[in-house]
């Protein structure tokens, strides 16, 4: 029999669905919607889906197969519907989805977090996808096929983010799943994945079957992206935060908290015995108080700004506290390490420069970590600390 129309998909809103076992009504409703049929085939040549058809009062399970005609510029598609007939399938797949297993229900009822969610048997890699109603497939896999795996490997290419292409090959694996599932019953792994061509971050989540002899397994891909931009924007502002709360208003440079962090940092490397060479200059500026007494506050932090920049500008390579008032610590390691003595000639000369012309003064001391016998770096502070009250003390004697 033939039958001619000019509009199949009303056509089959009226009347295809008389037979249709009726909890499977709305699925093929929806997945024969014209947009939705023709976004499936944007995406991938062939869709199929498998419902149950009222066939003398017993569900006979059916699959209907979707195909874009190769080189037709008319945009004409085949349809085509046969009884699924080979009867060890036939069982299998009639299993999943009768009322007394409850596989399909789960997926509705996770249709909304879940993009897809797949059964997969890991005897035969055959599986079965359930997606969410209006969602695109993440993996642009068929409603059910063979060799999940190699399916997956095949797609990762065009479907996940490429700088996340390592870890899906790495990871994502049958072998790496099966093991993890073997020591921690789940297994996990966040990827960013391209949907509708944004990075979007998702999470794949593995778990077995209750029954520990069921080879089956259940692998549900979440959309996590707001969750994650949340959390990235929460890292990032607290991030931020940390910054502000390490640097020291005034001048820029980082503050006593900064300095306090850091010396624990050395304290440990030195208890470690993973310490490399370093040294400590401490700072203090001359004068400060008669600014602040004679030109006011505002010309007081201009002093100090300007202390920090000769000692920025000496000590480039090297991180710069004020830990104090009119105190300042630098932590000599690498490149100005290796050159301290010359940039310890800099800044006295800078000094000596700056007492003829009335620029800002620094008394200054260096101290080199001993590993022979410091066993905190404040003893090498107090070293140089030491050494800064004598050098304080001999500017002043030759102002």
């Amino acid at each position: 029999m033939v039958k001619n129309g000019v509009d199949f998909f009303a056509d089959c809103t009226e009347g295809l669905f008389g037979n249709i076992y009726r909890k499977d009504i709305d699925r093929i409703r929806n997945a024969l919607k014209k947009e939705t049929l023709m976004d499936s085939l944007e995406r991938q040549r062939v869709f199929s889906i498998e419902y149950r058809v009222m066939i003398e009062g017993h569900p006979a399970l059916f699959r209907m197969k979707t195909i874009r005609v190769d080189g037709d510029t008319s945009q004409h598609i085949v349809i085509g519907v046969s009884k699924v007939e080979n009867e060890t399938r036939d069982q299998e797949t009639l299993a999943i989805w009768q009322e007394n297993v409850t596989y399909g229900s789960i997926a509705q009822a996770l249709a909304a977090d879940y993009f897809s969610i797949y059964y997969i048997d890991t005897d035969t890699d055959h599986y079965v996808e359930y997606t969410s109603q209006g969602e695109s497939r993440i993996l642009d896999i068929e409603g059910q096929g063979e060799n999940f795996f190699d399916t997956c490997a095949n797609t990762i290419l065009k479907s996940v983010y490429p700088e996340d292409h390592g870890k899906i090959f790495q990871s994502f694996t049958k072998d790496t799943i099966l093991h993890e599932l073997e020591l921690n019953k789940t297994f996990t792994l966040t990827c960013r994945v391209l949907y509708k061509g944004v990075p979007t971050y998702v999470n794949m989540k593995a778990m077995r079957m209750e029954d520990a002899t069921d080879p089956h397994i259940v692998i549900g891909v979440s959309n996590i992206d707001a969750q994650m931009r949340r959390e990235l924007d929460y890292e990032q502002e607290l991030g931020l935060a940390r910054a502000i709360a390490m640097r020291d208003t005034l001048t820029g440079v980082k503050n006593k908290n900064a300095y306090s962090e850091d010396e624990k940092e050395l304290d440990e490397q030195i208890a470690a015995g993973k310490i490399d060479s370093f040294g400590l200059v401490v700072c203090d500026l001359n004068g400060l108080k008669e600014v602040n007494d004679t030109l006011g506050h505002q010309a007081g932090d201009k002093y100090i700004r300007d202390a920090s920049r000769i000692i920025c500008t000496i000590f480039k390579h090297s991180p710069v506290y004020r830990i104090g008032g009119d105190e300042f610590a630098v932590i000599l390691r690498g490149q100005d390490y290796k050159n301290r003595q010359t940039l310890m000639k800099q800044i006295a000369d800078q000094i000596t420069e700056n007492q003829k012309n009335g620029g800002v003064v620094l008394a200054y001391g260096l101290a080199d970590y001993d590993p022979g016998t410091d066993r905190e770096a404040c003893t090498v502070f107090n070293r140089a600390d030491s050494r800064m009250y004598e050098c304080k003390k001999s500017l002043k004697e030759k102002d």
